[in-house]
């Protein structure tokens, strides 16, 4: 659950430096698992979204882009509800606005 861990830690704001790699890999493991599962059904739509939430944050926009078509319809309160009074509000906003980003916003870091 090394995704859960790094929302926490960039939802908390306190505890230990985190290194961006360390985010990173954890991001890229969730995202690894994500893509093992259908596209646009309810089931993997919560860690889709929590991962969507943390790419996000991380400014990986494409990664994110990625996410938003797999979670399909699916959006979940968490973990929008976290962050906001308005969790619809934010989801639907915050994917807007990605699908809104210029192709250059949208590959801030290089695949390995």
């Amino acid at each position: 659950r090394p995704v859960r861990a790094a929302f926490s830690y960039l939802t908390d704001g306190c505890g230990p430096e985190v290194p961006r790699e360390r985010l990173d890999a954890a991001a890229d493991r969730a995202i690894a698992l994500s893509v093992r599962f259908p596209t646009a059904t309810p089931w993997p739509a919560e860690i889709r979204n929590l991962l969507t939430y943390v790419l996000i944050r991380l400014d990986r926009r494409e990664d994110a882009r990625v996410q938003l078509r797999l979670i399909g319809p699916f959006a979940t309160s968490f973990p929008w509800d976290r962050v906001s009074d308005d969790p619809l509000g934010l989801f639907l906003k915050l994917r807007a606005d990605v699908h809104a980003a210029p192709l250059a916003q949208r590959s801030p870091r290089p695949r390995k």
